[in-house]
């Protein structure tokens, strides 16, 4: 069971992903604050936001230093992620609010409105689920 008040009582989420080795896996927790239309960290796999874009997500660059994303060591990646969320505690402590600029809303309805999108869900599901079974039948 979900809590929305998860959401809509924080400015931003921070994702633990189930894996944090070198190979790339998201699972459903990446895809929840997208779905509620809340900013978010990702502690995953090295690259998880250049997967994300490259499935046409956008991420918070334009606020966060996203460099951690592709750092290989996990221990480096979460101290570069532990560093960004003291910057964002010292400016909310100084200016009560982050993540709340125009730049900001328009990705989170964009990210909203791409995962809502049925057609692109059906064509990744084919892309990535179905296609690679039928190659392996092809064999």
């Amino acid at each position: 069971r979900m809590n929305l008040n998860w959401y809509t009582d924080t400015s931003f989420s921070l994702v633990a992903e189930t894996k944090t080795s070198v190979n790339t896996f998201l699972s459903e927790k990446t895809f929840k604050p997208i779905a509620f239309k809340h900013p978010f960290i990702v502690w995953g796999s090295p690259n998880t936001l250049t997967y994300l874009h490259n499935c046409g997500f956008e991420t918070f660059s334009h606020i966060l230093d996203e460099t951690y994303d592709t750092e290989i060591n996990a221990d480096r990646r979460l101290k570069m992620i532990l560093s960004l969320l003291d910057s964002l505690y010292t400016e909310f402590k100084t200016n009560k609010s982050i993540f709340e600029d125009s730049i900001t809303q328009e990705k989170l309805i964009h990210n909203y409105n791409l995962f809502y999108n049925q057609q692109l869900v059906e064509h990744m599901f084919f892309d990535e689920a179905v296609q690679p079974i039928l190659n392996f039948f092809d064999q």
